[in-house]
């Protein structure tokens, strides 16, 4: 009867290690720097990626480029939502994105918002005089990172 007890107490024990052990933990996904900038080329973020960076956004100009550097310990990131709302109430964003890398830690200026594309209603939201864009980004797990804040943003038509 004794051994029985002390069996199933034991029983409990590595169980209760196994469910609360070999959870998963929640890395999501963190926005080191982002910034806009025009002309970034690869090779630029190890030399002057921060000498393309600007404040003034032209919202028909084609070529901006957004800019950021994340690390993203799954290695998965799929989303990343652009606002000039915090709460994101109206936003801009890339989906199905494929940033399956080598290392978790990386920067990239793929992402172009066509901000000129956009519903003009949209457009005009965008329009600011030394305000603030707000980042975010999720892997594909949905973890979200923290919102990045790009301040002194100036757009206009």
């Amino acid at each position: 009867m004794k051994k029985s007890i002390i069996f199933g107490m034991l029983f409990a024990v590595i169980m209760s290690f196994c469910l609360t052990g070999c959870k998963d933990s929640v890395n999501p996904p963190e926005i080191l720097e982002a910034f806009f900038a025009k002309g970034v080329t690869e090779q630029d973020f190890f030399s002057d990626a921060q000498n393309k960076k600007i404040t003034t956004l032209n919202l028909n100009d084609s070529e901006i480029q957004l800019v950021f550097h994340i690390r993203e310990n799954d290695k998965h990131l799929r989303q990343i939502y652009i606002s000039p709302y915090k709460d994101f109430s109206i936003y801009t964003y890339w989906k199905d994105l494929d940033f399956d890398n080598e290392t978790n830690e990386f920067w990239s200026s793929y992402c172009k918002p066509n901000f000129a594309g956009m519903d003009p209603f949209y457009r005009e939201q965008y329009i600011m005089n030394n305000g603030t864009i707000y980042l975010k980004v999720f892997d594909e797990d949905g973890n979200a990172s923290t919102v990045y804040k790009i301040t002194g943003i100036t757009a206009h038509e």
